[in-house]
């Protein structure tokens, strides 16, 4: 099975060889890491043609589409068998794509939600457990109340993105979208405890550890019910 490793970057450069590093190493030569980046001023895109490798295609945004747009459009472009999601700041296992790869050869499965290993900027564990922190399960009713789904600890079946692509303007977690959807569609779901990434989180995160307002949450709890609801109607009948 081919993989496609899909990440969206913007001014990454301070953390994107570590990344990368981690993940060329544990994919084939015949599998592919799609990066999409968003505008970055930075030196993101010198750090990632610095790899000169052929299984890496960057694809440069004209106007800066923000992270859910520019993981849709990476996803656009992911031709394997299975696509892996990937933040820009993470560090992958060793053991990664290996346990992945086994999972779904061992599972009659779809889509797999893994733990990770929380980290500050440095390297040093705030964490051993994601997982714990966030009680991650599958079930809609569960992940509409909360999301358990995370995007860097995601991986599906390209079947599946024929059914989640595209992601509706106001949809505010390509995650939790790409779980809940899944499931609607009766794509079988499997959440492992292996932990296979260093989970980096150093405070410029795009998707920051930080309670937003009661009215904030709400909203955007509306929005995506709306969302998903437009999406069962329109396309599962």
């Amino acid at each position: 099975m081919r993989i496609s490793v899909c990440m969206a970057t913007y001014n990454g450069e301070r953390y994107i060889n570590v990344q990368l590093n981690s993940i060329l190493k544990q994919i084939g030569i015949y599998d592919e890491v799609i990066i999409l980046d968003d505008c970055s001023t930075d030196k993101t895109i010198e750090c990632i043609n610095f790899f000169n490798d052929k299984r890496i295609k960057i694809i440069k945004n004209e106007f800066n589409f923000g992270p859910i747009k520019a993981i849709e459009k990476a996803l656009q472009y992911a031709t394997g068998d299975i696509i892996i999601l990937s933040d820009q700041d993470d560090e992958w296992k060793d053991n990664k794509v290996n346990t992945i790869v086994q999972v779904f050869e061992r599972n009659n499965i779809d889509v797999i939600q893994h733990d990770a290993m929380i980290v500050d900027g440095k390297g040093n564990i705030i964490h051993e457990s994601w997982a714990q922190i966030i009680k991650f399960g599958s079930g809609i009713t569960k992940n509409f109340v909360k999301n358990t789904y995370v995007g860097c600890c995601m991986a599906f079946k390209k079947e599946v993105l024929v059914k989640v692509l595209p992601i509706p303007p106001g949809v505010q977690m390509h995650d939790q979208w790409i779980g809940i959807v899944a499931e609607l569609h009766g794509f079988r779901v499997k959440f492992i405890q292996d932990n296979l990434i260093n989970y980096v989180r150093h405070g410029s995160n795009a998707s920051p550890m930080v309670r937003r307002s009661m009215s904030q949450a709400l909203y955007g709890r509306i929005k995506f019910i709306r969302a998903v609801t437009t999406h069962y109607f329109c396309r599962v009948f």
